[in-house]
């Protein structure tokens, strides 16, 4: 037998009940199905045009709900990257060190390039040209520098993905220039300096070894005049003369008293010049940048132009009503003048 209607309305109300006063929310009391009243007033009212959350917004809160895999994908990433720079970090010290006990002539020979037109043939050693290959090691050292950035990562790449672009190194790169112009500006010209002075160093250093009969004339005619003689007049084999040479060629100055003679050497000046360029066009255009005015700025400096004119414009209608009263004042005091004569 089957319990009638009302006692299963009675018996879900009772149930009902029962919840509500468990988790003490009598409110939620469900009402009897003929009350619609009572329906409609504990319903609350549903908006019509519902705002949808943009398609970028939805996309964020599906990241949000996927951290635990990008936590793993992000690990992966870094432990790429630095799998990668310290294989190519083991891989230089260890050619570095290897050929540190060579002390043998290498084959490849250049020649100078003489203010007189002539040329010479200089020789390098093995360990020179390692160590010039050496300096490539500055690469990996810039490319850890951007790993670290801000701007590196799972989710900023995601961001990029959003707008259609890559969020490679060149993108890191731009985003680190245009928050920190001066500072990369600082640290890339300190890096050059450094760097093509070794170059400089290393590739001029064949010239101390000619031992011929021109430089033989030149070292006793100076010890004659009691002066010490620097091959060339260059001596490049002290670190300080290189430093110098390039603190002056960097700002495109050149004063002349220090340059290379090598081909090897006048080729690293060549590329230090292009890459003077590159930086001193990041001053210029971090020093523009600073001295732009902001918004506010030109609001402020609109409305001042705005006010000066007012009050130039003030100014000079006063200096015209002033000239005419003048005038006025001349012609009244002239026709008194004339009739005081007519009269006498």
């Amino acid at each position: 037998m089957q319990p009638s209607p009302n006692k299963q309305r009675h018996k879900t109300v009772l149930e009902l009940q029962m919840i509500n006063e468990q988790f003490n929310k009598p409110n939620l009391i469900a009402p009897q199905p003929w009350d619609r009243r009572q329906i409609s007033r504990d319903i609350p009212p549903q908006p019509k045009n519902k705002p949808r959350p943009s398609v970028l917004l939805q996309e964020l809160q599906k990241a949000d709900a996927r951290d635990f895999m990008e936590d793993g994908r992000e690990t992966k990433f870094y432990y790429e990257k630095y799998r990668t720079v310290e294989l190519c970090k083991f891989m230089l010290i260890l050619m570095a060190q290897g050929m540190n006990i060579l002390s043998v002539y290498f084959i490849f020979s250049t020649f100078t390039n003489e203010t007189d037109g002539s040329q010479r043939e200089v020789f390098y050693y093995l360990n020179e040209i390692l160590t010039l290959i050496m300096l490539i090691r500055i690469i990996p050292m810039l490319q850890t520098i951007l790993i670290f950035s801000r701007f590196a990562g799972a989710r900023p790449n995601r961001v990029c993905s959003f707008y259609g672009c890559q969020g490679d190194q060149l993108f890191r790169i731009k985003c680190m220039m245009k928050k920190y112009p001066m500072m990369i500006f600082c640290i890339s010209y300190l890096i050059s300096l450094l760097f093509f002075a070794f170059a400089i160093r290393i590739c001029e250093r064949p010239l101390v070894r000619i031992q011929d009969e021109f430089w033989q004339d030149q070292v006793k005619e100076a010890e004659a005049n009691g002066e010490q003689f620097f091959f060339g007049s260059q001596d490049f084999n002290n670190y300080t003369v290189a430093l110098w040479m390039v603190l002056i060629t960097l700002p495109t100055v050149g004063y002349g008293d220090r340059f290379p003679r090598t081909i090897l050497g006048r080729s690293i000046t060549t590329i230090m010049a292009i890459v003077a360029a590159f930086l001193f066009s990041i001053l210029v255009n971090a020093l523009s940048n600073s001295l732009e005015l902001t918004n506010n700025q030109k609001k402020a400096y609109t409305i001042k132009r705005k006010v000066n004119a007012k009050k130039s414009v003030n100014e000079k209608r006063l200096i015209i009503q002033l000239t005419k009263q003048n005038y006025r004042q001349k012609n009244i005091n002239k026709n008194q003048s004339t009739n005081q004569n007519i009269f006498q």
